[in-house]
């Protein structure tokens, strides 16, 4: 019995396979001793693959590209943009919004005719400037300010938005120079200078969405139309901003600031200066 245990043992021992055995077990040959055509099903299989990675990766690409294009400009997406240090940096972000064409049917209170309500929704505009400004952020500005007289932890910013706001208004009002008292009327110097802030605004901000013309059925012909979507700083985040820094409590006397011999602004600047915080502070 042993012996026929040890006999068996023999013949069941491990041969090692040659390195085309597995071809011989998947590919079993034909009675005519020929193997069995490959099937083609890999090569399909294989081309399938190929051709949907291709066109998933062209997807993606695609979807990227498109996506960049219409994503709203910041300037962390190009380094190259030059960077002014500004203390309202923070609070900038994007929102799209349509345009009003300024219609009997699409009138917003700013275009109306001058009254108290109409004065007051523009005032709201602009009236939260100046702002304060701590010391170590005033010394981050690319242009020097001044300081509250008595109080170096208070120097005196306005953000140009609400500049240019104040001039816009400056302007609504000239143009109903006889519904406004005549004694606050100003001066053709503050005019000038009001438009060339407003000239240089838009100028720097090129907005470039582009305006459509369309169809007038009434009119039959073809209109300009600006009452389209834009890109836009979010005002009302900048406007928050502002209210919490406003200097409500500023008087005419805290801009007696000190000056050295030669420094400062000429008589005829300062003159403009205070006839900007009288209208601007001062309702």
């Amino acid at each position: 019995m042993l012996l026929a245990f040890h006999k068996e043992s023999r013949q069941s021992r491990y041969h090692s396979l040659s390195p085309n055995a597995h071809v011989e077990l998947e590919e079993p040959l034909l009675e005519d001793g020929t193997r069995r055509p490959t099937s083609r099903r890999h090569s399909i299989l294989a081309t399938v693959t190929f051709v949907s990675v291709f066109l998933n990766f062209f997807l993606l690409t695609w979807c990227a590209i498109s996506w960049a294009s219409l994503r709203p400009p910041s300037s962390r997406d190009n380094a190259t943009i030059p960077t002014l240090y500004s203390p309202a940096n923070s609070e900038v972000a994007y929102n799209l919004q349509t345009f009003t064409r300024g219609a009997e049917d699409d009138l917003p209170i700013y275009e109306r005719p001058p009254s108290d309500e109409v004065d007051k929704a523009w005032f709201d505009l602009h009236r939260i400037a100046p702002s304060a400004l701590h010391e170590d952020e005033a010394a981050m500005l690319p242009n020097s300010t001044w300081a509250v007289k008595g109080n170096r932890d208070q120097y005196i910013v306005s953000l140009d938005v609400f500049h240019q706001l104040h001039c816009l208004d400056t302007l609504r009002q000239y143009s109903h120079r006889n519904y406004y008292d005549q004694t606050r009327q100003p001066s053709i110097e503050h005019i000038r200078h009001c438009i060339g802030a407003i000239r240089q605004a838009l100028m720097c901000a090129s907005d470039v969405t582009p305006v459509v013309w369309q169809w007038n059925i009434e009119k039959k012909k073809a209109e300009e139309r600006d009452d389209v979507v834009h890109v836009c700083r979010d005002f009302g985040r900048i406007r928050q901003w502002a209210e919490g820094r406003w200097m409500e409590s500023l008087k005419k006397e805290d801009f007696e600031v000190y000056a050295l011999p030669g420094e400062g602004v000429s008589a005829s600047q300062s003159a403009l200066f205070m006839s900007y915080t009288s209208s601007c502070i001062y309702p």
